[in-house]
C-alpha cells in the first residue's frame, strides 16, 4: 500500500523496540514529536496520531501537518473516549479543535 513507512515516538526507548522487532527494510523508525516533525516538505500521504493528541500543542502540531503533507494527504486522528451516561443515553465528547484547524 505504501512504498516507505517511517514511524515516530519521542520515546528512544520506544524507538529502540520498535527497531528490535522490524523485518521490513521499507520500515524506518525516528525519535521525534508532533511539534516538530523530522521530516523534510511535502513529503508524507498520512499522518496517523494515537492515544497522543491531548498532549500536543495543537497550533505547532497542525502547521507541521500542513509542512509534511503532501497535497491531498490525510490526517488520521483517532484516541480512546469514555463514554459519559448523561440523562440515561451515552454520550462521548467530540475533540471541536481538530474541526476548527482542518
Amino acid at each position: 500500500m505504501f512504498e516507505n513507512v517511517t514511524g515516530m515516538d519521542i520515546s528512544e526507548n520506544q524507538i529502540a523496540e520498535a527497531q528490535r522487532g522490524n523485518t521490513h527494510t521499507n520500515i524506518a523508525y525516528k525519535v521525534g514529536g508532533a511539534n516538530e516533525i523530522p521530516i523534510e516538505n511535502d513529503q508524507l500521504q498520512l499522518i496517523t496520531a494515537s492515544q497522543c493528541f491531548h498532549w500536543i500543542e495543537l497550533p505547532k502540531f497542525y502547521k507541521e501537518v500542513q509542512r509534511t503533507l503532501v497535497a491531498k494527504g490525510v490526517l488520521c486522528i483517532f484516541w480512546y473516549v469514555v463514554p459519559q451516561i448523561v440523562g440515561g443515553k451515552k454520550r462521548t465528547e467530540s475533540r471541536s479543535d481538530v474541526e476548527t484547524h482542518l
